[in-house]
């Protein structure tokens, strides 16, 4: 993840692609193809959990038999030494895919709605307390200044604007 990653949403997720491919002969693969096992690492979301730093979703049906329970369960304990904002759902079953379409992607859709809700909500409250730290606008979508910001017109009208709650 990059400083810009906003949030992570994974449903029945492979994990650590590494383990998961030694399964199948990553080693017979490994001497065919020069790189393959540095390829594995950078590949797997496990590589990356100390730098994963924003809100995270998780789901998983107990009885996905392509991706094993124990393999989300080690990501995700790995995850929680740098990360404290992770939700974990799951299901008894539906199995790999069927339980996604069925749960988990209504699932992921609500907790996007209550992230993005939330972080709304703390940027108006923030504003409020510290006019002054609105940060410097970008240009709008149409590449121009806006006169009145909708977010902003009471304080200045010499922000830049291209956020959430204005029409440009």
């Amino acid at each position: 993840a990059t400083a810009a990653t906003a949030m992570k949403i994974s449903w029945a997720p492979a994990c650590d692609i590494t383990s998961r491919v030694d399964k199948i002969g990553a080693v017979e693969m490994a001497l065919r193809v020069p790189g393959f096992r540095t390829f594995l690492v950078t590949c797997s979301p496990i590589s990356y959990t100390a730098s994963l730093n924003c809100p995270v979703f998780l789901f998983h049906a107990d009885d996905d038999t392509n991706v094993p329970m124990a393999d989300v369960g080690a990501f995700m304990a790995k995850l929680k030494n740098t990360n404290s904002n992770i939700t974990f759902s799951t299901v008894p079953d539906g199995g790999h895919t069927q339980s996604m379409l069925d749960h988990g992607i209504p699932r992921g859709i609500a907790w996007l709605q209550a992230l993005d809700r939330r972080i709304r909500s703390t940027w108006r409250f923030v504003r409020r307390l510290v006019p002054q730290i609105a940060p410097p606008h970008n240009e709008g979508a149409r590449g121009r200044r806006t006169q009145t910001p909708s977010c902003l017109g009471r304080f200045s009208s010499s922000y830049w604007c291209c956020c959430w709650c204005c029409s440009e």
